[in-house]
């Protein structure tokens, strides 16, 4: 017996955002001009609109009525013209945007990702904004980064480390037994996040449900979601308290953290990377194969000082200081449509970037983007929303394609770009059920469609409740056609092949139960 992943909820497609932001300089018209006088920045995003996460109520009237489900382009949000925005996040279907001393938010409030506090045990006020909202803290403050997940968020200030939203896996720092999200009240103010150390946070880094906290010392400390080795601490399961992360980069002083999904990647002072977490598409480098990594673990580099870096969900980018980009792993990397598939860390020819010295890079879910000297963004990677879109999950031929741009493509016409965010993605709103389902056993446990005899017309959706939210997954059986040659994910070995009886028995719910039933009999009439 044989579990289909499963496709994404309805949950999660409704709120899995696509929207990505940048900072751009404000140069050219008379009436940007005359905005200087007020600020120094535009914010522009592109991306899926319906949630309210790009902050433009046109997009999404009052009554429910969504007007354009995705901006195929970048739109400047123009509510944020006047307000000095330093600092973006894109989050599942909700964001971010902070400026010295103020936080704002737009998008989904289902799980209070953009209310940290409230006047009323239980009321969450609204569940989606669709232009940006002010967020309290619980004093005045000076904001130094901002960072979101898939449904959290944590804020670094010079008065400590604040975390809001879901806190089913410890992602906010707070015990998930007593605390399921996390929130400030009237009478108790919104918690700050017990870092055990006495120098200053300098930053934060949110991965799906994984948090990360770096110290003006360069320590770095992880919480949440450990399932595949992300708080680097050699364990599994939830850690909801903050612990320094273990390995090759203990001893270093980080400068950088980051990753998409459940690869994570610190870049020291030094211009060295360590790398965590899922690695089994070969993140690690030559020699290490390792699917998870709980220990964080040196990449080899001899090309030179790093001073960027990024991963995806199956590859890695990083950029030096003499603004050359390499890529590895696996995926549309920008090396064209033959090369998918790399061990080892790959130069990208200059003229991909006009030339010009890359000077920083970044990565989503599935792709990636670079800024050249002049400021110029580039763009390339899989299109995983089937939009056209000028950022991130980007750019596609036509209507049903499932590719992105091979090649980087510059994007956002003579803007210059400061900086850019990808919102996180795992499961993508809109996409079609047979297609997540396949991708989904590719990416958790590297079977392909042709490993596989499917059986298309056994299927079930199993409607039920998963830790007090609804949840909608649609399974389908199959049989594997070598079932000796299996490398499930961590977070996944407690499924096992087992008799209808003890299957039926372990499975978390009665309807798990009785779609095993159902299944079983099906396979018992084709004898």
């Amino acid at each position: 017996m044989w579990r289909s992943a499963g496709t994404c909820t309805i949950f999660y497609m409704s709120g899995g955002s696509a929207a990505k932001y940048l900072a751009a300089k404000v140069t050219g018209t008379k009436a940007e001009a005359a905005l200087k006088k007020k600020a120094n920045t535009a914010v522009y995003g592109c991306g899926l609109s319906a949630s309210g996460a790009l902050a433009i109520p046109r997009l999404v009237v009052n009554d429910k009525v969504v007007t354009a489900k995705e901006a195929h382009k970048p739109l400047r949000i123009s509510g944020l013209n006047t307000r000095g925005i330093k600092h973006i996040a894109a989050g599942f279907g909700f964001s971010l945007f902070a400026a010295k001393d103020k936080l704002y938010g737009s998008g989904l409030n289902n799980r209070f990702q953009i209310t940290s506090h409230i006047r009323e045990a239980g009321k969450k006020g609204q569940e989606y904004y669709i232009s940006s909202k002010r967020i309290q803290l619980p004093v005045q403050t000076t904001i130094l980064s901002i960072s979101s997940g898939r449904a959290h968020s944590l804020v670094a200030t010079t008065s400590g480390v604040y975390a809001f939203g879901d806190n089913a896996h410890g992602q906010c720092g707070q015990d998930p037994e007593q605390r399921r999200e996390v929130h400030g009240l009237v009478d108790s103010a919104l918690p700050t996040v017990e870092i055990p150390s006495d120098s200053p946070v300098t930053a934060v880094h949110c991965a799906l449900d994984t948090s990360f906290v770096l110290t003006e010392k360069g320590e770095v400390f992880a919480f949440g979601l450990n399932e595949d080795g992300q708080c680097a601490n050699g364990k599994f399961g939830i850690q909801w308290k903050p612990s320094r992360i273990l390995g090759d980069a203990a001893d270093e002083k980080i400068v950088s953290i980051s990753g998409s999904s459940d690869t994570l990647l610190a870049l020291s002072a030094k211009g060295e990377i360590f790398i965590w977490g899922q690695c089994e598409y070969g993140q690690a480098g030559i020699g290490n194969d390792t699917i998870q990594l709980t220990l964080s673990r040196a990449v080899p580099f001899p090309a030179g000082k790093i001073v960027s870096a990024g991963t995806t969900a199956s590859s890695c980018i990083i950029s030096t200081d003499s603004g050359e980009v390499y890529v590895w792993g696996v995926g549309l990397l920008g090396l064209g449509p033959t090369t998918q598939k790399l061990d080892r860390p790959t130069l990208m020819d200059q003229p991909l970037f006009e030339n010009k010295k890359v000077c920083k890079v970044y990565a989503g879910n599935t792709s990636f983007g670079a800024i050249n000297h002049s400021g110029r963004l580039f763009v390339w990677g899989q299109n995983r929303l089937v939009t056209k879109l000028l950022f991130g999950q980007i750019w596609i031929a036509g209507p049903g394609s499932w590719e992105g741009p091979i090649f980087p493509i510059p994007a956002l016409g003579s803007i210059s770009v400061r900086h850019l965010i990808f919102s996180p993605g795992h499961v993508d709103p809109g996409e079609d059920e047979w297609v997540a389902a396949l991708r989904e056993t590719k990416e958790e446990a590297g079977l392909l469609q042709e490993q596989l005899k499917i059986y298309e017309d056994c299927h079930e959706t199993l409607c039920y409740e998963v830790k007090g939210k609804p949840k909608t997954v649609k399974y389908w059986l199959a049989q594997l056609k070598n079932p000796d040659d299996v490398k499930l994910s961590h977070e996944h070995q407690n499924w096992k092949w087992a008799e209808l009886d003890e299957a039926v028995k372990i499975a978390d719910y009665a309807e798990m139960g009785a779609l095993l039933r159902k299944f079983h009999a099906y396979i018992a009439n084709l004898k």
